[in-house]
């Protein structure tokens, strides 16, 4: 008896010495490390560069995944082609930026300003468009699968050819927008929206609220 109970504490002593600790997490780069970082390399996941001053950038591709840029000044940037998958643009000033085929999934981008901003082909699918001005944005062949849009001015946009499954544009204004082809659009999900001069997807021009 006296041997097994020996045996067990050794045993349990060699598990407490295989016991590994876990390290605090490392706090994700911000300031002028963060831009740093991303002048040099291109990319910086899961940066803080919320604020930040990247007004006419050239951000074409470059990886900023889970990045938070929550009020930056992204006025006329390059970023077509870059990774902002669950990015925060909460509050950002994207005026007349390029997002040509940016991957935005599941992004935050409520309350930001993207008029006149270019979205070509760009992947937007479960992103959150709460409040923003995308007023005479061109998201021509966009992947909106899943976005979701609040309160959102939408006058003059173009969204010909995009993907529109699952969308919702409640309380939106579509004043003037260009939906010519657009696919997955349902009568559920402009109910609530501002129709008026909005081509729809099928070419009738609708002036219900006008």
């Amino acid at each position: 008896m006296r041997k097994a109970l020996l045996g067990a504490a050794g045993a349990l002593a060699v598990l407490a010495g295989c016991q590994t600790v876990e390290e605090p997490a490392t706090p994700p780069l911000a300031g002028a490390a963060a831009l740093a970082q991303l002048a040099a390399t291109n990319a910086c996941r899961g940066c803080d560069l919320a604020g930040a001053d990247l007004r006419g950038a050239a951000l074409a591709r470059a990886d900023l995944e889970r990045a938070d840029l929550s009020r930056a000044d992204l006025t006329f940037a390059d970023l077509s082609g870059a990774e902002l998958g669950n990015a925060r643009l909460r509050g950002a000033d994207l005026f007349g930026a390029r997002l040509d085929r940016a991957n935005l999934w599941s992004a935050d981008v409520d309350d930001a300003r993207l008029n006149g901003a270019s979205l070509r082909n760009a992947r937007l699918t479960a992103a959150n468009f709460w409040s923003s001005d995308l007023s005479t944005a061109n998201l021509t062949g966009a992947d909106l699968f899943g976005a979701s849009f609040n309160g959102t001015n939408l006058q003059g946009a173009i969204l010909r050819d995009a993907r529109l499954y699952g969308v919702r544009f409640t309380f939106s204004d579509l004043t003037g927008v260009d939906l010519l082809g657009a696919e997955g659009l349902t009568p559920m999900a402009v109910n609530n929206a501002r129709l008026c001069r909005t081509r729809m997807p099928d070419g009738v021009v609708e002036d219900r609220d006008c």
